[in-house]
Order: C-alpha cells, then sequence, then structure tokens
C-alpha cells in the first residue's frame, strides 16, 4: 500500500475532517445514500464494507446499511447527537423510510399511528426495529 492510500473501510482523505464513526452515524440516518450525501467526495467505491445496493423505487440504486450495523452504530448515542448529525446532512431520500428518521428522530415528533399511509406505519415499525430510543418505546407508535 502506498503511503497516500486510504485503508479499506476507512473515509477518504478528503473526507478527513469526519472521522469514520460519524460517517456511520450519517448513514445510519439516511434509508439509503449515495457518498457524497454524507460529506464524502470520493465516487470510487463502498466506503463501508457492510454498505450494499438496494434499488429504490425510481429505479435508481443507492447505497445501504444493514439494519443490524445500524442497531450497532447507534447503540448508545444520545438522541440529542443523533439529532446533531440528522440536522448536518444536507441531502435525504423521498420515501417513507426516511419520513419515519425525519420526524421521530430529526424532529422529535410523535405519530398517530391511525392516521398514517400504510407505508408510514410500515416505515415506523422499521425504525422501531433498530433504533432503540426511550422516547420512541413509550409511543403507541413502537
Amino acid at each position: 500500500m502506498s503511503r497516500n492510500a486510504t485503508p479499506p473501510g476507512e473515509p477518504h482523505a478528503s473526507s478527513a475532517v469526519l472521522d469514520t464513526r460519524e460517517l456511520r452515524l450519517r448513514a445510519s440516518l439516511l434509508s439509503h445514500y449515495e457518498l457524497h450525501w454524507l460529506g464524502v467526495d470520493r465516487e470510487d467505491g463502498v466506503l463501508f464494507p457492510d454498505s450494499h445496493r438496494v434499488r429504490v423505487e425510481s429505479g435508481m440504486r443507492h447505497w445501504c446499511l444493514d439494519d443490524s450495523v445500524r442497531r450497532s452504530v447507534v447503540a448508545g448515542v444520545p438522541l440529542s447527537q443523533l439529532q446533531r448529525v440528522w440536522s448536518e446532512l444536507v441531502e435525504r431520500p423521498g420515501d417513507a423510510r426516511q419520513w419515519a428518521i425525519d420526524h421521530l428522530v430529526g424532529a422529535g415528533g410523535r405519530v398517530d399511528l391511525d392516521q398514517l399511509p400504510v407505508d408510514q406505519v410500515r416505515a415506523v415499525g422499521w425504525l422501531c426495529r433498530w433504533l432503540d430510543l426511550p422516547h420512541l418505546r413509550s409511543q403507541r407508535s413502537c
């Protein structure tokens, strides 16, 4: 490996201001992502070895973290830190899963499941399976 080469799984040198933990938190708070959405300006491959490509409703392919990876990344992270990281995301997907993240993590809101369309109810369930926050457990949504 050359002196300037980036070890596998580590952010590229141009992303040095963002450490790996911060980048993984950002990726966890996006239902799917592209590297530049995380603040990484490299486009030459996968940033995290535990990411995989998914096809979304539009037919486009994006990167995604498995829910078990999300769970381990956010474990023990206070809601205030998750909200800070979420607030620094400049681009987010427009799907139901991202709606759940934006509403329950970003805005810290509550949801009335009886008033939601089915795709958003499923998204809230998805979020509650991997995000273990005390403020969510007391809500009717989880």
